[in-house]
């Protein structure tokens, strides 16, 4: 990711959505153009591995939770502009590449990184639905089946073993 201030960060976090689609806007996606690809190529793996030590127990720290939520704001963000500069396919696949990001953050099935990915998908998703109207029915079709094949949540309830029992805490 690129470096931002916390300040950058935040103002990132809380206008994704409504940011004016200026010169600044666009800058900050091109800074972010790398860590874009890698995004949508680690999308198409089937399970990201974080390398997470979990012996570490209430100690473990996890970075990629705050990175993917920035990754992810800037996803929506390029989508808009994909969107606005009317290039429906990519900016479709930035926010279903920020969805599966979502999903494999929240793999482990902590109540953190499943929060995490709710966020992710409640900002995607509302992205999406404020340009859904202009997507033709083909266009629709498409991303409903993309939805539909998104990796499983990280929940212990779709099989995936819970944090506490990978810590050894149960």
């Amino acid at each position: 990711l690129p470096k931002f201030t916390d300040a950058q960060e935040h103002k990132l976090n809380a206008e994704y959505l409504t940011m004016p689609l200026d010169a600044h806007a666009r800058e900050i996606v091109t800074r972010a153009d790398y860590a874009l690809r890698m995004m949508h190529r680690a999308a198409a793996l089937p399970r990201c591995d974080w390398g997470l030590g979990y012996e570490d127990g209430i100690e473990l720290l996890l970075p990629h939770a705050q990175a993917a939520r920035t990754l992810s704001n800037l996803a929506c963000l390029r989508a808009r502009i994909r969107f606005e500069d009317g290039h429906n396919a990519d900016a479709i696949e930035d926010i279903v590449d920020a969805m599966t990001l979502g999903r494999h953050v929240s793999i482990d099935g902590s109540l953190i990184t499943v929060l995490v990915n709710y966020g992710i998908e409640y900002r995607a998703s509302e992205t999406l639905a404020f340009y859904l109207p202009k997507l033709n029915a083909d266009m629709v079709k498409s991303l409903k089946m993309r939805l539909g094949a998104l990796p499983t949540f990280g929940t212990p309830a779709k099989g995936v073993a819970p944090f506490e029992e990978k810590a050894g805490l149960d």
